[in-house]
């Protein structure tokens, strides 16, 4: 309950900071864990639609295609060694699969593509590359549909946990950090305050922008811009720091 309540209050400064950075001890690491897994279950949620969108609209539909192409240690099989294409419902191209390698140019707007040796994945400008050797996991040889988890699997496992551990390193990344930031303003109003306190009250002090940004994904679509997270953990964390000295300074700090 304290937890919850921290979260609330961490909106207003400095009551749950304080007590974060000189009375938690293993409730840091229930807060941290709790947050992260807040984090996680918004981002699952939100992610629900498209991927069971894409699993009945595209990995349903190719499903009999998928299960004709064969990938091994020796490469791509297709039926006559001809490119297999995969469409959507609406009969959009996503990906291809094929014994050869496909060049730029036939890459472009698709979803994945299985080649020669190697298996891509595209979004925006981004293209990850992983060799075919990486997908068989010890078999000789698998079918394409064989590589896809089922949606249940990836809706209820696969995608909660991927979320947590990114959400994970990315909120221990914003506390270390901003933690260091604190350390380093806390020099000028309250030397004695340690690393450690610090990075306590950055874990608080990252749960606003935390929320904030889980809002603006669910209601805009947009993450907030990584500056502005900065500002504001950074922000409290230095409001936490002033009002934590002030009171020390006036001998009311426990």
């Amino acid at each position: 309950m304290e937890i919850l309540i921290a979260m609330i209050k961490s909106f207003a400064p400095p009551e749950a900071y304080e007590r974060a950075a000189f009375e938690w001890k293993w409730k840091a690491v229930a807060y941290f864990f709790a947050l992260t897994a807040i984090c996680a279950a918004a981002t699952t949620a939100m992610s629900v639609k498209s991927v069971s969108e894409f699993y009945d609209g595209f990995i349903g539909v190719n499903a009999e295609r998928m299960g004709s192409v064969e990938i091994s240690k020796d490469g791509v099989k297709t039926p006559d060694g001809k490119p297999v294409e995969f469409k959507s419902k609406s009969g959009k191209l996503l990906a291809i699969a094929t014994p050869e390698r496909l060049d730029a140019a036939q890459v472009k707007g698709l979803v994945f593509s299985v080649e020669k040796d190697r298996f891509s994945f595209y979004g925006g400008n981004i293209e990850q590359t992983v060799p075919l050797e990486t997908l068989l996991q010890g078999s000789q040889s698998v079918k394409l549909s064989e590589i896809f988890p089922t949606k249940s699997a990836m809706v209820y496992i696969i995608l909660p946990c991927v979320f947590f551990a990114v959400s994970g390193a990315m909120n221990l990344t914003y506390c270390l950090a901003m933690g260091l930031a604190g350390k380093t303003l806390a020099i000028a109003v309250l030397p004695s305050l340690g690393y450690l306190k610090c990075v306590k009250i950055a874990l608080v002090a990252i749960t606003p922008p935390c929320i904030i940004d889980l809002g603006l994904m669910a209601f805009v679509g947009v993450p907030m811009p990584g500056l502005v997270f900065a500002a504001i953990s950074g922000g409290l964390v230095w409001i936490s720091i002033r009002a934590i000295a002030t009171k020390a300074s006036d001998g009311k700090l426990s």
